[in-house]
């Protein structure tokens, strides 16, 4: 509710107006609050020309690069392969649409591959950075400009456009023209607009330290510190198979490696058929190994306290509109982990030696990682908001701001500890599997 004389947002406890002090009329005030409602969601949605040509350059300039970047890949990748030696083939004009569409990650339909599904979260930095630099040149935050129709007409346009070229690019490898080539790009790059715009202000400058990055961003360093430990480990365990395919293969699947990761953290667990991850531990089949289990709840505990203590500055910063800007940030930072897990999601068929054929799913479940994070989110910033005048949310602030340093130094020996003694796991369950 607002109040009817200053306009600014009113205690539903308290009788007054803690601003101007004009006393409630709840008739009226409901009225008015619909009114504001209605008129703010019509200005969102307004159609103005400003809207149309601010759209046209933003996608014309991102279509441009994702284009060239795709250009620089195909040939790049064409020239490594003819290299090898693996294969001699002309290099044509469907390699180039062929690297922008897994950009997209739409799923190539092959005549005899249908159901094998390669995401390559490397190449998903072409729509990113070609968005990216298409708003920070074009995109300005104003009264005339509908942020939503912006994002949807800049997908819409990519997206036409993508099907169209499908019905002249063609070639007996497989086609694109399809109704989920459509739906998935424009979904995939109105999101990415949107989640763009939300890094820009009025002036056209890059906002790297919004509340939803620094929400994220405990967990993104301690996702890095995890990974990085897990391939230093794993070069020493595979020290003898090392080789440039090695090598290349790590360097494109990193991005890949680091979403699971970072949605683990989340309480995500990630899968490899009937290989499981979880928080508290490794479980294959329906046994559970849970010898580490007790470093990763430390560490679990750990990220919990990170994100806490910056739900608690969001609302030491802005207490009356803590509500909107905790609800506004799950529900993107939720929006944003399904559609990391969706498109990070491997899908393999492959023949069973008794049974017919079977998948095997890598990744994580783009559900779980939605409805888990905004499980997650809600409750610790629930937890904020019942303990904003308890000592706990201070205490907690002190002792990460005096000993942020030790503090992650500590994490880092936790998960050191928890990736050899999940390695070991590993390393006996084998011998135990092969009779090794």
């Amino acid at each position: 509710m607002y109040c009817k004389n200053c306009g600014q947002p009113l205690d539903d406890k308290s009788v007054f107006c803690t601003h101007c002090g004009t006393k409630k009329d709840v008739k009226k005030m409901d009225k008015r609050n619909n009114e504001l409602f209605y008129s703010r969601l019509k200005e969102n949605f307004n159609f103005s020309q400003e809207t149309v040509v601010m759209s046209l350059k933003i996608t014309g300039v991102a279509l441009g690069i994702m284009v060239f970047l795709s250009l620089i890949i195909s040939i790049g990748y064409f020239y490594l392969v003819k290299s090898y030696g693996f294969f001699t083939p002309k290099f044509k004009i469907f390699d180039v649409y062929n690297i922008f569409n897994l950009s997209l990650f739409n799923k190539m339909e092959l005549i005899h591959y249908s159901s094998q599904t390669i995401r390559i979260l490397i190449l998903l930095l072409i729509p990113i950075l070609s968005i990216f630099i298409g708003y920070k040149l074009f995109y300005r935050k104003s009264e005339l400009i509908s942020r939503s129709l912006l994002c949807i007409f800049n997908g819409t346009m990519i997206s036409l456009l993508n099907i169209i070229l499908a019905v002249f690019i063609t070639d007996p490898r497989g086609s694109y023209l399809t109704f989920f080539n459509f739906a998935n790009t424009l979904i995939l790059l109105t999101l990415l607009s949107y989640l763009t715009s939300l890094l820009i202000d009025k002036d056209g400058k890059a906002v790297l330290d919004t509340y939803i990055l620094k929400i994220i961003k405990p967990i993104v360093i301690v996702s890095s510190i995890f990974v990085f430990i897990v391939i230093s480990y794993s070069v020493f365990y595979l020290k003898d198979f090392i080789n440039l395919t090695f090598i290349l293969g790590l360097i494109v699947l990193l991005p890949n490696i680091l979403v699971y990761v970072f949605l683990f953290f989340f309480g995500s667990g990630i899968a490899i058929e009937e290989l499981r991850m979880h928080i508290i531990g490794l479980r294959i089949g329906s046994e559970l190994y849970g010898s580490f289990a007790f470093l990763t709840v430390f560490l679990y505990l750990a990220i919990i306290l990170l994100v806490f203590n910056e739900y608690y500055k969001m609302y030491q910063k802005n207490k009356d509109g803590y509500s909107y800007k905790a609800i506004k940030s799950i529900c993107t930072i939720a929006l944003g982990n399904l559609l990391l897990s969706f498109y990070s999601r491997q899908v393999f068929e492959y023949m069973r030696i008794v049974n017919n054929n079977d998948r095997m799913y890598i990744g994580v479940s783009p559900i779980n990682a939605f409805l888990i994070t905004l499980l997650f989110l809600s409750v610790i910033s629930f937890f904020v908001y019942l303990l904003k005048d308890h000592s706990i949310p201070r205490v907690i602030q002190t002792t990460l701001g005096d000993f942020k340093l030790i503090f992650y130094i500590i994490i880092t020996i936790i998960i050191m500890l928890s990736v050899w003694f999940g390695f070991n796991t590993i390393d006996a369950t084998i011998k135990y599997l092969f009779g090794i």
